[in-house]
């Protein structure tokens, strides 16, 4: 599962900031801004750990891939 982790993880995190980014550029801010929420926006674990525990409970994730989006969560916090 660690190596479905590794290589799972830096798609996850360059969508979450390209497209974080990408928004917050369309909207008018300057780059160096954009960034900014594109970094910020990867540590809002709370909410997706909520998510996560929901789609566990509902029987739609399996324990692999409730496992591989926790740590995503967990790690672009720490990032």
């Amino acid at each position: 599962m660690w190596r479905r982790a590794a290589v799972l993880l830096p798609p996850g995190i360059a969508g979450k900031l390209g497209g974080c980014t990408r928004a917050a550029r369309a909207t008018g801010l300057p780059w160096r801004d954009s960034y900014m929420v594109g970094v910020l926006m990867n540590a809002r674990a709370l909410m997706a750990l909520i998510v996560i525990n929901v789609g566990l409970t509902a029987g739609i994730l399996n324990t692999t891939a409730f496992f591989l989006l926790v740590t995503m969560a967990v790690v672009t916090t720490f990032m």
